[in-house]
């Protein structure tokens, strides 16, 4: 909870700079990728009350998916390690994962990255875990996380709202 604080405090921060408030908001989304407790919900609905719904959605999208991008190259580099191999074969729950993804990568992995209650690490690192090809995990990971603009969307109206009543 308390990150959530410190996310919006930085955004609020950054309301009266717009350049600021640009790179805060793309860094957050970048970082979100490596760190899933921070929900991207929340970071997009803030880079829409600040920016605008289609500038705040823009940062967003292209900080989460730059920073999905990265984790997957990272993980990918990693899988090759026989450190990590074991440690994954352990784990039942992400072996059937795994099996889901090998058997219909793309509708997996553009099913699960339009689920914004469902941590996208997750989904790229079984993608990396299958050596996914960076051709075959770049197109449903873009197409999914255009989810951000439907969650972004009810968080701008309910905002845009509250400030006509009050």
């Amino acid at each position: 909870m308390e990150i959530l604080q410190n996310v919006d405090k930085l955004l609020y921060m950054a309301q009266d700079n717009m350049v600021l408030s640009i790179i805060s908001g793309f860094f957050l989304a970048y970082i979100e990728s490596f760190i899933p407790m921070i929900p991207i919900l929340v970071i997009g609905a803030a880079n829409g009350a600040i920016n605008g719904l289609f500038l705040g959605f823009a940062i967003t999208w292209l900080g989460s998916c730059a920073g999905a991008f990265s984790v997957f190259l990272i993980l990918k580099h990693l899988m090759n390690r026989s450190f990590f191999t074991k440690l994954m074969d352990k784990n039942n729950k992400f072996n059937k994962m795994i099996a889901k993804v090998k058997k219909s990568d793309f509708k997996f992995l553009l099913l699960f990255y339009t689920l914004p209650f469902l941590p996208s690490s997750l989904t790229t690192l079984a993608a990396a875990y299958c050596k996914i090809d960076v051709k075959r995990f770049l197109p449903p990971m873009v197409a999914g996380k255009f989810m951000i603009l439907s969650c972004q969307d009810i968080c701008y109206t309910y905002e845009r709202v509250f400030q006509n009543t009050c």
